[in-house]
């Protein structure tokens, strides 16, 4: 038996529920499938993760409305911005710690157990350039953070350096943090129908968008054909990646905010360098 170091964090139901809806929406078999086969599917999986949670009553009833209002902005919003393809979504690692003073070893306990550090990756996804990605997304009370903070996390930081020793021949270019700002959805009719009393036979409203073309970045193959990982780079998608990219670009839309943050190989190897040192004091303690 080892010792593991989780950087998961207890999350509300709410929280729980949007992350499982947008683990569909992210699905990279169904990437390439028209949104009236995949939206639905969304909206299902939002109802079967309340119902997982154990919430009941009214308390389910209002984070299945909270669910549903923040979804149907979402997925209005997102399809021209997602400039990415899915590779994996809610995927959980665990990495052996090096020994800040012998790297090529494992860390160990003074028992002799084996140091591990585990998380969960949200989405991996690969740019119009087939560079990596890891996307956290962020549900949001209130104003933004600092753009300095999310940069500053160091926990997305080690996942960076931790999800290239999962998949040894990754390079994980950076982060995108997918933030969602939660806005209160209407109350539901006393006599039982639909918010506002308005007649609803479809969660998101028939309109003609850019999206209907399908995605900015499709898979390689069609019907869920996929990416490997580590996938070869094509050389076509490399030469048009411009030699000085911008180190963080911001999208911002109507409750919602897109972050990709470029990481360095030096910061990337010091976010490893880092978590030894902190796993060493831990098991020291």
């Amino acid at each position: 038996m080892g010792l593991t170091i989780s950087a998961l964090e207890r999350t509300s139901l709410l929280d729980r529920a949007v992350r499982d809806a947008l683990a569909i929406y992210y699905y990279p078999g169904m990437w390439d499938w028209g949104r009236d086969v995949r939206l639905p599917l969304v909206i299902q999986e939002l109802d079967r993760s309340v119902a997982r949670q154990g919430a009941g009553g009214a308390d389910a009833a209002q984070i299945r409305r909270d669910g549903r209002a923040l979804l149907d902005r979402y997925l209005l919003w997102a399809p021209p911005v997602d400039r990415f393809a899915p590779i994996m979504v809610e995927t959980d690692f665990e990495v052996p710690v090096p020994d800040p003073g012998r790297p090529a070893f494992g860390l160990v306990t003074p028992e002799g157990a084996a140091v591990r550090y585990g998380d969960r990756v949200d989405l991996l996804a690969a740019d119009e350039h087939d560079a990596y990605w890891i996307v956290h997304h962020r549900l949001v009370r209130g104003e933004w953070v600092q753009t300095a903070d999310l940069a500053a996390d160091e926990a997305a930081l080690a996942a960076c350096w931790a999800w290239e020793q999962f998949y040894l021949g990754t390079t994980i270019t950076g982060t995108i943090w997918n933030e969602l700002r939660v806005q209160p959805a209407e109350p539901a009719d006393p006599a039982g129908g639909p918010p506002g009393g308005r007649r609803r036979g479809w969660p998101w409203p028939r309109r003609v968008t850019t999206s209907d073309a399908g995605p900015v970045v499709r898979q390689h193959e069609p019907s869920g054909g996929g990416r490997s990982v580590s996938q070869h780079r094509r050389w076509q998608a490399r030469v048009t990646e411009p030699a000085r990219a911008a180190p963080v670009e911001q999208c911002l839309g109507p409750g919602f905010r897109r972050t990709w943050l470029r990481r360095s190989r030096d910061e990337v190897a010091a976010a490893g360098q880092r978590l030894a040192v902190d796993a060493a004091a831990m098991i020291q303690d």
